[in-house]
């Protein structure tokens, strides 16, 4: 699994950093980003 991800190939990539809070997956994306940040305080 390990060697795929470094030998992975991304295609149609659609960069959201500066419009993530507008765009129709703003509600999971800001959930996704609290599930990390939980996380980091776990460790």
């Amino acid at each position: 699994m390990e060697e795929g991800a470094q030998t992975a190939v991304l295609h149609g990539w659609t960069d959201i950093t500066h419009r993530w809070r507008t765009g129709s997956r703003a509600g999971l994306t800001e959930g996704a980003f609290a599930w990390m940040a939980q996380l980091e305080k776990q460790s």
